[in-house]
C-alpha cells in the first residue's frame, strides 16, 4: 500500500521512527513539516518510488492524501 510506504519516507525525513500519517496529515499537524522538509520529503518520495513531480503537482500537495493520489498516478503511467 503506498500509504505504508510513503510512511517509511516520512519517518526518514522526520527521523522519527515512530511516526504515523494517515491521509489528512498535513504540515499542520506535523511538527518541524515547513517547506525545506517539504522538499526532501517530495525528492526522498521522488527517489522511493522512482517517479518524478512536476513543479505544478508539488504545488498543489496540501496533504498526504495529496501526495498519495500523485504516486497513484505516476505508478500507473
Amino acid at each position: 500500500m503506498i500509504l505504508d510506504e510513503l510512511n517509511k519516507v516520512f519517518c526518514r525525513v522526520f527521523h522519527a521512527k515512530d511516526l504515523v500519517i494517515s491521509l489528512h496529515s498535513d504540515a499542520s499537524s506535523l511538527e518541524g513539516w515547513d517547506s525545506l522538509t517539504h522538499v526532501a520529503l517530495v525528492s526522498e518520495t521522488e527517489k522511493h518510488f522512482k517517479i518524478t513531480f512536476s513543479f505544478n503537482e508539488m504545488m498543489q500537495f496540501r496533504n498526504v492524501g495529496d501526495l498519495v493520489n500523485a504516486i497513484e498516478k505516476h505508478l500507473q503511467q
